[in-house]
């Protein structure tokens, strides 16, 4: 069994939300995505490890996060109104991400840091397929110069940057957590529906299949 870099966040069973909930019809981030990943551009170091792409976070910030993504998701699967509400009840998810990004040398301020976990942890679960520290820092690199380049594609203000931070974080915290409990369990049928879900949810919202998408030392590329 591989053991995914960032799938191992802590979170129990009781703590995870059905599979059901939605998250392909969420659009938290935008068309940043689209502009970093799709046109593929070439792996540089970031000028700088402060601004553009750092934030402070603000803990009122973080709860609107949280209570945005609630609201949204009980919407979209009002049948699971209750598992939704206590899960998203606290920071435990988004703790979680913190620290398996900051495990892997990342940092949960860096948008585009955040970016890189949520797009290599994607592309594990749709892979079924290790990442690596290497090809991790490829992606790294590859989402600080653009948007380095493209600041505007993150948002002027502190607000702004949290928001989509923290807005990819939780999701991907949730379907990292079910995808590690699942293999451990041996459940491949559960392991398979996460799967489906995480492709189809960036395949939706970003346009980008990441099935055809290989993850190399420089970063994504498709092929």
């Amino acid at each position: 069994m591989c053991k995914f870099p960032f799938f191992a966040i802590g979170l129990s069973a009781g703590s995870l939300l059905p599979l059901g909930s939605g998250f392909a019809s969420l659009h938290p981030v935008g068309p940043v995505q689209q502009s970093v990943v799709a046109r593929s551009l070439p792996a540089k170091e970031s000028a700088s490890s402060a601004n553009p792409l750092v934030y402070s976070p603000s803990p009122t910030i973080s709860a609107s996060v949280r209570q945005e993504l609630q609201q949204r998701l009980m919407a979209a699967d009002p049948d699971h109104a209750k598992a939704i509400s206590s899960t998203l009840s606290n920071d435990r998810i988004w703790q979680g991400f913190v620290q398996a990004l900051e495990r892997n040398g990342g940092s949960a301020t860096n948008v585009a840091d955040v970016m890189a976990a949520y797009y290599v942890s994607s592309w594990e679960i749709v892979h079924r397929e290790e990442a690596g520290m290497r090809r991790f820092q490829g992606v790294r690199r590859q989402f600080a110069s653009a948007l380095t380049s493209k600041p505007e594609l993150i948002g002027d203000t502190n607000a702004e940057k949290q928001k989509q931070a923290e807005g990819m974080g939780l999701q991907m915290g949730i379907f990292s957590a079910g995808a590690w409990q699942m293999l451990e369990r041996g459940d491949e049928r559960g392991f398979t529906q996460i799967q489906e879900a995480v492709r189809y949810t960036v395949l939706m919202r970003d346009g980008i299949d990441l099935k055809r998408f290989r993850l190399t030392e420089q970063g994504l590329t498709p092929g």
